[in-house]
């Protein structure tokens, strides 16, 4: 493999404008870039589009108008199994990913069906469990696991199949404290591009280094993350709210 350049996009979006089977327009004209190896964050209030566009990232859904392109390969119907081995998608709700009876099967479900052989399955659920905490694991049923490991499970199914782009959606919602500060944790360690679409603006701070703001189907504001965040005016005009981290250093600063 070449080496690869340090502005590589991974993520391309291009004129994308999607609507609901009903005709209800629910994306309309998104552009944006992700560089190779960046961190962004998508920020919006409820109904914005946020899961919308994401489910474009890897074929889960298709542009009504418009394109995306990931790692410089336009996503089609044709080539969306390909596609999801390089973004791999971990929804908002854990119980959306996990359906088999044990821990073991599900995080085995995709790499069995990339076509790994089942003398190598056991290192690589190993290896996935082991990078969210959660080794040992592997014969509980999911069901009977925390809201908090449910979502490391989740995010094991998609560590194993070893995504180049991981796409979150809202992966801290429902978390006590001390949960969130160990996801978090472990989504800041994780390498590769990262795209996470969230509610919690704290995180969004202190893991991405741009971000996105989504309102009514449409990109409103771009660009660094504490400068938009700290952005009073927008954050009201959009539904949101300056994170109190940001609203502390300013009465410090002002």
């Amino acid at each position: 493999m070449g080496v690869k350049s340090v502005n590589e996009k991974a993520v391309e979006v291009e004129g994308l404008s999607y609507r609901y089977p009903d005709g209800t327009p629910a994306l309309r004209d998104i552009n944006m870039r992700v560089t190779a190896g960046e961190t962004v964050g998508i920020i919006g209030p409820n109904g914005a589009g946020k899961t919308t566009l994401l489910l474009h990232l890897n074929g889960v859904l298709r542009p009504t108008a418009g394109a995306v392109r990931v790692l410089g390969r336009e996503v089609t119907a044709r080539n969306a199994r390909e596609v999801r081995s390089e973004v791999g998608l971990v929804f908002e709700n854990p119980d959306h990913q996990l359906f088999m009876p044990t821990v073991f099967e599900d995080v085995a479900f995709g790499p069995l069906n990339q076509g790994v052989g089942r003398e190598e399955l056991g290192e690589i659920v190993g290896e996935a469990l082991s990078k969210v905490g959660m080794e040992g694991s592997e014969q509980r049923p999911p069901h009977h696991l925390s809201l908090g490991e449910r979502r490391r499970v989740a995010l094991a199914t998609v560590l194993a199949m070893k995504p180049r782009i991981l796409v979150l959606d809202e992966p801290l919602a429902g978390l006590d404290p001390r949960g969130r500060r160990e996801l978090m944790e472990l989504i800041a360690s994780l390498p590769g591009t990262k795209v996470i679409a969230s509610h919690d603006l704290e995180m969004v701070l202190r893991l991405c280094g741009s971000v996105f703001v989504l309102d009514g189907g449409q990109i409103v504001a771009e660009g660094p993350t504490a400068r938009l965040l700290s952005n009073q005016a927008l954050m009201e005009n959009h539904g949101l709210e300056v994170p109190a981290s940001l609203r502390r250093t300013h009465y410090k600063t002002g």
